[in-house]
């Protein structure tokens, strides 16, 4: 059996949109329970900018909003460089992951999804 074989003809894009949002809405409910996430990715972005961007500002609204623009990039690129290789790592070893990558799923969306979910899980 090919790969072409395996991919599901009625597959639909609105159900696999379904499937992926709720897919990201359970891992980040699972990452935000676990301190080792929440702390390092929310809490030291917050702090950093409370502690040097805010005594920058003098007083101008517009200069804020690219501080804080800046430290929120900052946030979201600490979060793709540290925890997305952490997340991965504690995924293969849980037995539940090895369990959902058992689940029959047609080939178009199983490479789809687990690309997904691995980068919804850091």
């Amino acid at each position: 059996m090919t790969t072409t074989d395996r991919i599901d003809p009625q597959l639909d894009h609105r159900t696999f949109g379904r499937g992926v949002w709720l897919n990201a809405r359970l891992q980040w409910t699972e990452l935000s329970r676990n301190l080792s996430f929440t702390v390092p990715s929310l809490a030291l972005p917050l702090i950093t900018y409370l502690i040097f961007g805010l005594p920058n500002v003098h007083g101008r609204p517009a200069t804020a909003d690219r501080i804080f623009v800046g430290f929120a990039g900052f946030a979201v690129l600490g979060i793709v460089m540290f925890q997305f290789g952490v997340g991965i790592a504690s995924d293969r070893t849980s037995p539940w992951e090895r369990y959902v990558r058992t689940l029959p799923a047609a080939a178009s969306a199983g490479s789809r999804r687990g690309s997904w979910s691995h980068s919804c899980s850091a």
